[in-house]
């Protein structure tokens, strides 16, 4: 898939590091070595064997979580464009294949937003991937609601 490429992993360490640097800024310091790691073994870890912290005051690492639901919804948007390119018209395809052979002409327009039922999916999904990564239930919404939020107030 996609997101396992190194363009894929660039776009997921890109989102993933805001949402890290705005919600747990004190992990920045760690956050690529715990990318790196999330990247190598991108299971998420159900036992909590990754804790940060000392003595009884430990914590799930929030990058990798992170990580996982950012990936989840990065290719459930790649499948909501392949169903949607699908469906295009066969005129709409046609001027695609002639902005190929002709790039100077090509007229670009804004994506299409998501619908709310796409943007309840994907905050769905980001909470789900979350909490099975670890997340305590509060960040885990925080952290769907900030991912849901740039994608509906993305230009």
């Amino acid at each position: 898939m996609w997101t396992e490429t190194a363009e894929g992993h660039q776009l997921v360490g890109e989102i993933s590091k805001e949402i890290v640097a705005q919600m747990a800024p004190e992990e920045m310091e760690m956050f690529d070595e715990l990318l790196q790691e999330h990247f190598q073994n991108p299971k998420p870890s159900t036992t909590g064997d990754e804790p940060l912290g000392f003595g009884g005051d430990l914590m799930v690492a929030m990058t990798p979580v992170v990580a996982i639901a950012v990936e989840a919804v990065v290719k459930f948007l790649l499948e909501e464009v392949i169903k949607a390119a699908k469906q295009e018209s066969a005129t709409l395809i046609v001027q695609k294949v002639k902005t190929i052979f002709n790039p100077s002409k090509e007229k670009t327009g804004a994506l299409p937003k998501l619908t709310p039922e796409q943007l309840q999916k994907v905050k769905d999904l980001v909470r789900k991937e979350a909490l099975r990564g670890g997340m305590k239930p509060k960040k885990a919404e925080d952290v769907a609601l900030m991912i849901t939020a740039r994608l509906a107030l993305a230009d």
